[in-house]
């Protein structure tokens, strides 16, 4: 019995993931698809695997942002864990994880709407900060998100070197007694 259930789920994440690859290349209008995709449509919106196109014209996103998790331990020292906002990243780190998860922090990690992940993004973030304080005790974590809008170029135009506008930041998550 037990066969039969994991058989019909390692199944249907197959049959999941094929459909999420051949999406792209279907017709957007076609009712019959639109219905069958539904439920595929709520799986990739959850977990960020939807490409959108909000960095493609006529409307790109003018928001640059990121999501810093902060760490206290029970000896009062803090540790910052930056959700790979790429700064810091040699060219392979960024296209082999960083980009993935500085799309997917920026596009849910931080939205209000996402609230469902603020709790496992801050785990996340202890969990990384533990690799490298190993036998510090955590006490409390907090995710920030911070954010700067792009000026209209017609406005004021950056410069390649320039440095941009200061980030906006706000304490959107906090839990205590890990």
């Amino acid at each position: 019995m037990m066969n039969k259930i994991r058989k019909f789920f390692a199944s249907a994440f197959i049959v999941m993931v094929l459909m999420m690859m051949i999406k792209p290349h279907l017709p957007k209008d076609n009712k019959f698809l639109k219905t069958i995709y539904w439920p595929i449509n709520k799986v990739e919106g959850s977990i960020g695997t939807n490409q959108t196109w909000l960095m493609f014209s006529p409307n790109p996103s003018k928001i640059d942002a990121y999501v810093i998790g902060e760490v206290t331990y029970s000896d009062g020292s803090k540790d910052a864990f930056d959700f790979y906002h790429g700064l810091d990243l040699n060219i392979f780190q960024k296209y082999l994880y960083g980009e993935k998860y500085r799309k997917f922090t920026s596009e849910h990690l931080r939205i209000d709407k996402r609230k469902f992940l603020w709790n496992d993004g801050a785990k996340f973030a202890v969990a990384k900060l533990q690799e490298k304080n190993v036998g510090k005790k955590p006490v409390e974590v907090t995710l920030r998100r911070f954010w700067s809008e792009t000026p209209k170029w017609e406005k004021h135009f950056i410069k390649h070197g320039e440095s941009k506008p200061k980030y906006n930041s706000y304490l959107y998550f906090r839990k205590k007694d890990l």
